[in-house]
């Protein structure tokens, strides 16, 4: 079954090419919408499975949107490709801050457009094989359901953030080289790829608050999980 984009641009040259490259793809339906108003209204009437948004738009500011989503129980898991003529590291932080998860500069390049959208098709064709509840000191956590509690307070993650936690999970005490915490989450080259993991791996710690303390960071290498043996259960 094809996939559902949302594509959220008002330049004309963008929309020819978005045009272009998913006309006849088999992998994806689009819907065009060019001001927030009318994004809003698309993902009120269905949700899509990804959506690939501008940042400046004639009725203000991606951003926006991204923290309306993200805020909403039931589109806060929505994809969200961030694609932007803002190239500056500062934008990407501040995009994928707000809750992207991939920041693509513009003009984006013709085939690393369609791996990323080809990438997210296979990701959607084979779920991540989730383990079952566990439980780590005050945090429990439940893959399958991408439920998350920390002392029986739910906190709510974002997609590439959970991916982050369990990576960290599976392998505690182990040092995660940051080349590898990023092809295991993300699985593709990226420009930005050492600014989106500091990023991600940031909002996680704030959302976690002080259970986060076991995330510890060596610098120039990686980051570990410590945990002592009677805590996983």
């Amino acid at each position: 079954m094809p996939h559902r984009l949302l594509i959220v641009e008002d330049d004309p040259h963008f929309v020819r090419l978005y045009r272009r490259l998913l006309a006849d793809s088999p992998d994806f339906n689009f819907t065009l919408a060019f001001t927030l108003a009318e994004a809003r209204r698309s993902l009120a009437a269905a949700l899509p499975d990804a959506m690939l948004l501008d940042w400046m738009l004639p009725d203000g500011d991606g951003l926006a949107l991204i923290r309306e989503i993200r805020s909403c129980a039931t589109r806060r898991d929505l994809l969200i490709f961030m694609v932007t003529a803002r190239t500056a590291p500062e934008d990407c932080v501040m995009a994928l801050t707000a809750g992207a998860d991939d920041f693509v500069e513009k003009p984006p390049r013709v085939e690393v457009l369609l791996a990323r959208l080809q990438s997210l098709a296979r990701r959607k064709g084979r779920p991540f094989e989730a383990p079952g509840p566990r439980s780590y000191d005050g945090l429990s956590y439940d893959c399958a359901a991408a439920h998350v509690e920390v002392d029986g307070r739910r906190v709510h993650l974002h997609p590439k953030e959970i991916r982050v936690l369990e990576t960290l999970l599976v392998q505690p005490n182990v040092l995660q080289a940051r080349a590898h915490l990023w092809e295991q989450v993300w699985g593709r080259p990226s420009a930005h790829w050492d600014h989106i993991l500091v990023t991600t791996i940031s909002s996680l710690r704030h959302s976690l608050g002080k259970w986060s303390e076991r995330i510890e960071c060596r610098k120039g290498m990686g980051y570990i999980l410590n945990l002592t043996k009677d805590e996983r259960r």
